[in-house]
C-alpha cells in the first residue's frame, strides 16, 4: 500500500449522504421518487512555494441544479485542512467522501469557508492569521460556475484550491477576480501515490468479511465511506476491551483514498470507547523531555482542531495513559524509552491554540517505523505447552516479511495476554489447550532475526464457520 501520510490538520468530517426533494431552495437528503447515485469528492491545491502551510476551514459544500442546491459536504463546526500539503509532487488530492446525490446536470458549485485563513511562511516556525478578501462577518462564500455535467452516475468532483493565485497583504488575502478556486480535471486521480492520507470519525453502519479483510462501510451526519481492511491493518482500542468490528460502532479511521477499489485503505482503526477526548493528532515526536513529560510533535495528521503550527508542543496530564503499539497498558517510563526507539505516537487530548500545546490525556506508541515490535499469523507445526512456545514453518507466516526459510519459534512470557475465541482473555493453560498442531493463531511481539524467535506479548485464536482465524490486526 503506497497511502503517504503527511501532515493535515483536522481531517475532512462530512458530506452529506443525500439531497431533500423540492424546487428552487436547499436539499438534503434522497429526493423521493429520483433517482440517486454517488459522486466522489476530492480537493487538490496549485504550489505556492512562498508558504508551508496553509490552513482553510470548509464549513459546506453545495452542487447547483435547476436552481436547487444539493449539499455535498457540512459541517457546523467546519474542518480545517492545511491546502499547502496538496501542492507538492506535482498535485495531490484529498478524499472527502462519496456523497449521495440526485443523478442530474449540475452547472455550479458553491463552497462556505470560514473568514479566516491562517499562513505560516516557509521557513518560519509560527503562523498568522488573515482574512479572505470580501467576506461576510464569520464567513467566506465562493461561487464558481462550470459548464453543465451529469453528477451522481460515478463521477468525480475534483475541487482546486488555486493557491499559486492567492496573495496576502496587510492581513488579506486576495485572488484574482475574487476566484480562490477552480474545478480540476481528473488526470492523476488513478495513481495511488497521489492521494494524501486522512483521518475521520464515522459509525459502521454495515460489515462485510472475515478479519483481517473485511469491507466496512462508515456513515455519520454529514458523511459517508467505504473502508477495507487487510493483514497491515492495526485495530485496537484504548480499552482493550473491544478488538473486533461491529455495526454500531464509533470508530476514528487512519487511511488513504485507494482508487483501483474506490475505497478508503485502512491503516489503524480505533475503536471509540465514548471516553476518549476530543482532539487526536498523530505524528514524529522529537525534542523529547522524560523529566517534563513533554516532546514536540511533528503532525502527520490531526483531528478536532486547527493547528496554529506543523509542529505542536505535547504537555502529558498528570494522569496521562499510556499504551504501545499492542495497545496494552505501560507506564511513563516504558512509553518513553520506546519512543527514543520509534518516535511515531497517537495524542488524544485538548489542544490549545493559544499556546500552541496539546495536553495528552492518552498516549499510545503507534509503532510506524516497525522497529518495537512485529505480528504474525502463523500455523503450528509444534506446540510445547510447558515451555510457551510454538514452532512455525517461516512458509506459513503471514505479516512477517523477508524471512528465509525454516523454523521459527513464538514464544510466550510471563506477561503475555492471551485471547480466545471471541475476544475475552483467557488464561494461558486455555489457550495452549486450545491450539492443535495444523491450526492458525495470531502472535504480536518483538522479533529477533538473529535468533528467528518472536518474543509475544499477546497471542489470540477465533473459531469461525469451522476456520480459525485471527482477530487482532497489529502493524508489523
Amino acid at each position: 500500500m503506497q497511502i503517504r501520510f503527511r501532515l493535515w490538520a483536522q481531517l475532512l468530517l462530512a458530506v452529506l449522504l443525500a439531497v431533500l426533494a423540492g424546487c428552487g431552495g436547499s436539499g438534503r437528503g434522497p429526493i423521493n421518487g429520483g433517482a440517486n447515485g454517488r459522486t466522489e469528492i476530492f480537493i487538490t491545491d496549485d504550489l505556492n512555494a512562498g508558504y508551508q502551510g496553509v490552513w482553510v476551514t470548509i464549513n459546506s459544500i453545495r452542487l447547483f441544479r435547476n436552481g436547487e442546491t444539493v449539499t455535498v459536504y457540512e459541517n457546523p463546526d467546519g474542518t480545517a485542512v492545511n491546502l499547502r500539503e496538496l501542492g507538492d509532487d506535482g498535485g495531490r488530492f484529498l478524499f472527502l467522501t462519496n456523497a449521495e446525490l440526485p443523478v442530474d446536470t449540475y452547472s455550479a458549485i458553491e463552497i462556505d469557508l470560514t473568514r479566516e485563513v491562517r499562513l505560516q511562511r516557509t521557513g518560519e516556525t509560527t503562523s498568522t492569521e488573515a482574512i479572505f478578501d470580501g467576506s461576510a462577518p464569520n464567513r467566506k462564500t465562493i461561487n464558481l460556475g462550470f459548464t453543465p455535467r451529469q453528477l451522481g452516475n460515478g463521477g468525480r468532483v475534483v475541487i482546486d484550491f488555486d493557491l499559486a493565485n492567492w496573495s496576502e497583504s496587510a492581513g488579506v488575502v486576495t485572488a484574482p477576480q475574487g476566484q480562490f478556486v477552480k474545478l480540476a480535471n481528473e488526470n492523476g486521480l488513478e495513481d495511488e501515490s497521489r492521494h494524501e492520507g486522512r483521518i475521520f470519525e464515522a459509525r459502521v453502519t454495515a460489515l462485510s468479511g472475515t478479519a483481517p479483510n473485511q469491507t466496512v462501510t462508515l456513515a455519520d451526519e454529514g458523511f459517508a465511506a467505504t473502508v477495507t481492511t487487510d493483514s497491515a491493518t492495526t485495530l485496537y482500542s484504548y480499552t482493550g476491551t473491544t478488538t473486533a468490528l461491529a455495526i454500531g460502532q464509533r470508530v476514528t479511521v487512519w487511511g488513504g483514498y485507494y482508487p483501483a477499489t474506490r475505497t478508503v485503505k485502512a491503516a489503524y482503526i480505533r475503536i471509540e470507547d465514548g471516553n476518549a477526548p476530543e482532539d487526536d493528532a498523530v505524528g514524529t515526536a522529537a525534542n523529547i523531555n522524560p523529566a517534563g513529560g513533554s516532546f514536540d510533535l511533528e503532525l502527520m495528521w490531526a483531528q478536532g482542531f486547527r493547528p496554529q503550527s506543523t509542529s505542536i508542543r505535547v504537555q502529558l496530564a498528570e494522569d496521562a495513559e499510556f499504551s504501545d503499539f499492542l495497545s496494552m497498558s505501560i507506564d511513563r517510563e516504558t512509553f518513553f524509552a520506546q519512543i527514543e526507539v520509534d518516535p511515531s505516537v497517537d495524542v488524544s487530548g485538548v489542544y490549545d491554540p493559544n499556546t500552541n500545546t496539546f495536553t495528552a490525556q492518552r498516549v499510545r506508541v503507534t509503532n510506524f517505523v516497525g522497529t518495537l515490535g512485529a505480528a504474525a499469523q502463523a500455523r503450528a507445526t509444534q506446540i510445547f505447552p510447558d515451555l510457551g512456545t510454538i514452532e512455525v514453518a517461516a512458509a506459513d507466516v503471514e505479516a512477517l516479511n523477508s524471512i528465509s526459510p525454516g523454523r521459527l519459534q513464538i514464544v510466550a512470557g510471563a506477561n503475555t495476554k492471551f485471547f480466545g475465541e471471541v475476544g475475552n482473555e483467557i488464561t494461558r493453560e486455555a489457550f495452549f489447550s486450545g491450539l492443535a498442531v495444523g491450526q492458525s493463531f495470531e502472535a504480536a511481539g518483538v522479533f529477533d532475526e538473529t535468533t528467528r524467535t518472536l518474543s509475544a506479548r499477546q497471542m489470540n485464536y477465533l473459531q469461525l464457520d469451522g476456520q480459525l482465524r485471527k482477530i487482532l490486526i497489529r502493524r508489523r
